[in-house]
């Protein structure tokens, strides 16, 4: 056997191949609905927020206080999607609030 030679030049192009199958299609969120425990100086408070319509794939929360440095005296104990279309956050005074505190849970939908 003798030496490998130089490099051909390139071929032509190939046809074109057929076209794919269109993909599946993506539900992406279709709301974000909300709820929130009234504005007082519980120690403590739950709130659920539900879907209007679908299904529950995230939530979140937002703590709001009277006077702004008392929202960082409130621990989240638990935020967690307690039924297929809810989303439900638990929430604590780690220290005494003198006024009011609200937490507004928000959760994120798609259609079912």
């Amino acid at each position: 056997m003798g030496p490998t030679g130089p490099q051909g030049p390139t071929g032509a192009t190939g046809a074109t191949g057929a076209t794919g199958a269109t993909g599946a299609t993506g539900s992406g969120v279709g709301s974000v609905d909300s709820a929130s425990a009234s504005s007082t100086s519980s120690a403590d408070k739950t709130v659920s927020a539900t879907c209007a319509s679908g299904i529950a794939i995230s939530g979140g929360y937002q703590v709001s206080a009277s006077s702004g440095s008392d929202a960082a005296k409130v621990a989240i104990v638990q935020s967690y999607r307690s039924a297929g279309d809810q989303w439900t956050v638990n929430a604590v005074e780690t220290s005494n609030i003198p006024g009011s505190w609200t937490l507004t849970v928000h959760v994120y939908c798609v259609s079912a």
